[in-house]
């Protein structure tokens, strides 16, 4: 009797999860989403028919991108890939993005996103928190990473610099092959390192175990479409290392923020007040200055005593170590990842490249070496800032490669979002798209390739913003219109847009205007031959020649050799953040050998 019972129990089950499936799929009825839609498996089946299409690390976002190109969907769709993933409300509309994800009303993060960087970083972090405690946290580290503040960290961020182009030029005098995005990594973790903590982390001249634990939790953080995937908790070996390492990881920051606090008490008790504010300041020390006032204002007294000693507690101590491991993981992926493509896009394309030198020649003169470059951005960092075309470099290499994208979410019936599908599409069945119980995805990557702000979405063109450049390239681009303002969301937009920001653009125009000025060249390779980096192709077409040499059954084709996405063979992969591919494999040569060669 008792199998009978277990029978029923199991059929019973079968039949509930069959009404649920049936009503999670009746919800989005009418709704634009991929016309091969599946009852049970919803969007899941195009997603697995897209993926072997890819290299099968590509970030998942090209895949997405190439599903909304396939079939065309509009500006507003829905990838459904519950109950193994989320259900997905996509956009590639600027405005339609800032009006969910940009503005102070804008919908909270997702669940999907805040679980995985919880693990990574701990909870509650800059990036996961909401509501009055973000707000606090946002306010203490604000002073840190101002442009004004970090403008006085440029000499340290050249010294830096000079020490990779050293290590840049022995890599090119023994023509070896290596991977520059480790290398970059190193520079950009010493010198988020000094701006955090004002430690000499020292990682580009020695191992450094803060560093090794780091790069060794990335390695454990899935990719592409596993990222958001309930799968994920399934697997216990990689959970257990991930615990380890983060009794690790936490110990090595800690050790580091107690050494930047106990700093920071000593030139208290020993400097006068003046030297105290002049002094060259961290931002877990100015974040401490937040802190200790917030406290002093929440007292019921209302005293508002300046503190002179701000003294750390437990509290203060434990938010700092999640703050450095936010700051350390976004403040060296995004810069090293954008070091590695803008020197393989400057290969790739002569011609931007020898317009960087003339605006470098023009703000520094005619010796651009290091031994004269390095002196002249220390003792006026602000010329930095008059390099318009460096900047539209870097913009560009990030809306070609943008290093991640934010993921909102609600339970409220009453959001949603009207239907912008045309007249006359198949899509228009509802006014109305329901937002209630979906993860909302406005992908960088997305709005990057619309056409009507990014002519040409998939070239190398930075002159796309330098609308005062004549003649402008792209007089048609709404980039420039008031509906373009948030088109550009490398760093994210609003409230909540990257706290970053200012320091990965200052840090990148510093370190690309040495290594162009020592005219020094970064050849990318892969499967021992140059690797392709022109850009300019559809997402369609490498997946149209791939799925050609799948069916053929060429020999090679399934292990990724020879994939190309949009032009480019050193795609973009997710690991922790959007990454280059086999982690920009390729080698450094001087300019004068291509010019003799010529």
């Amino acid at each position: 009797m008792m199998w009978r019972a277990v029978a029923a129990l199991l059929c019973a089950s079968i039949v509930y999860g069959l009404i649920q499936v049936r009503r999670k799929r009746a919800e989005l009825a009418g709704c634009p989403q991929p016309p091969v839609m599946h009852w049970l498996l919803g969007s899941i089946p195009i997603v697995a028919k897209a993926m072997p299409l890819f290299p099968e690390d590509t970030h998942f976002h090209v895949i997405v991108n190439y599903i909304q190109q396939k079939y065309n969907m509009p500006s507003v769709w829905y990838l459904d890939l519950w109950p193994v993933g989320d259900r997905f409300v996509l956009t590639n509309d600027p405005v339609i993005a800032s009006q969910y994800a940009t503005t102070g009303q804008s919908l909270p993060k997702a669940s999907a996103a805040t679980n995985y960087l919880n693990v990574f970083l701990g909870k509650d972090s800059l990036l996961t928190s909401e509501g009055q405690h973000w707000k606090s946290l946002r306010a203490m580290y604000n002073p840190g990473f101002s442009a004004t503040h970090l403008m006085t960290l440029v000499p340290y961020m050249v010294d830096s610099t000079l020490i990779y182009v050293d290590i840049l030029r022995a890599k090119a005098r023994a023509n070896e092959l290596f991977q520059l995005e480790e290398i970059s990594t190193r520079l950009t973790i010493d010198i988020i390192g000094k701006v955090v903590l004002d430690t000499d982390l020292n990682s580009q001249q020695q191992d450094h175990p803060l560093v090794t634990a780091f790069r060794e939790r990335a390695s454990f953080m899935h990719n592409s479409a596993r990222t958001f995937s309930i799968l994920n908790n399934l697997e216990f070996r990689r959970l257990w290392r991930l615990h380890q390492n983060t009794k690790t990881l936490d110990h090595l920051v800690g050790v580091e923020v107690d050494r930047a606090l106990a700093k920071r008490k000593q030139s208290n008790q020993t400097a006068s007040q003046k030297s105290f504010k002049d002094r060259r300041r961290s931002a877990v020390d100015l974040a401490l200055d937040g802190y200790a006032q917030e406290k002093l204002t929440n007292r019921a007294s209302g005293t508002s005593i300046k503190p002179s000693a701000g003294e750390a507690d437990a509290t203060f101590r434990t938010e700092a170590i999640t703050a450095v491991k936010t700051f350390l993981f976004a403040g060296h992926d995004t810069t090293s990842s954008t070091i590695a493509y803008g020197l393989y896009l400057l290969h790739h394309h002569p011609t931007v490249r020898s317009k960087l030198i003339t605006e470098l020649h023009a703000v520094y003169g005619a010796d651009l070496s290091p031994a004269t470059l390095a002196p002249l951005i220390k003792s006026d960092p602000y010329t930095i800032n008059s390099l318009p075309y460096l900047t539209a470099i870097l913009k560009e290499t990030l809306r070609l490669f943008p290093p991640a994208s934010t993921l909102r979410q609600t339970s409220n019936p009453e959001h949603t979002i009207p239907n912008p599908s045309p007249k006359g599409s198949p899509w228009q069945q509802r006014a109305q798209l329901p937002l209630a119980n979906t993860a909302f995805w406005p992908i960088a990557l997305l709005i990057h390739r619309n056409e009507e702000y990014f002519p040409r979405p998939t070239s190398f063109i930075p002159e796309r913003f330098l609308p005062e450049q004549s003649p402008f390239p792209f007089p048609q681009s709404k980039l420039f219109t008031p509906e373009g303002k948030d088109a550009f969301r490398a760093f994210e937009k609003g409230p909540r847009t990257c706290i970053g920001e200012q320091l990965a653009l200052i840090e990148t125009k510093v370190i690309l205007a040495i290594v162009v000025g020592a005219e020094l060249g970064f050849r990318a390779e892969v499967w021992g031959r140059e690797a392709r980096g022109t850009g300019g192709e559809s997402t369609l077409v490498g997946a149209e020649e791939m799925e050609g040499r799948l069916r053929r059954k060429e020999v090679g084709a399934r292990e990724g050799r020879g994939r190309v996405v949009e032009g480019f063979e050193i795609y973009q992969i997710l690991r922790g953040a959007g990454k280059p591919a086999y982690g920009m494999p390729g080698r450094m040569y001087f300019m004068e050998e291509v010019e003799n060669r010529g």
